[in-house]
């Protein structure tokens, strides 16, 4: 019932008080700027936010970082085996990020 007249009162500010509705849009807008920094990786690498939000985001960020370059690395290697050593080749990655940024 609590709920219900919440409800019902909320509906009606929200109809007649245009600064509750600013409010409201405004409170959101902020939290999702506020959300994206610390979910998103935006900060410079290595800057004192990036180590911030990598730290309150379980320490993963860094793990963003360099799959091009490893890719273009092993890329390298193989292409100095002769070409029939190449039909044979197995690449072994330690985790299933590294072997999807190698199957690039």
């Amino acid at each position: 019932m609590l709920l219900a007249s919440g409800a019902v009162w909320s509906e009606r500010a929200w109809a007649q008080w245009r600064i509750v509705r600013i409010a409201v849009v405004a409170l959101l807008a902020i939290g999702f700027v506020f959300g994206a920094a610390v979910v998103l990786p935006v900060a410079p690498p290595y800057s004192s936010w990036w180590r911030w939000a990598d730290q309150h985001n379980g320490g993963n960020f860094n793990e963003e970082l360099g799959w091009p370059e490893l890719a273009r690395s092993v890329a390298a290697l193989r292409d100095t085996l002769a070409p029939g050593q190449r039909s044979g080749i197995g690449i072994l990655a330690a985790d299933s990020a590294q072997a999807e940024a190698i199957d690039l």
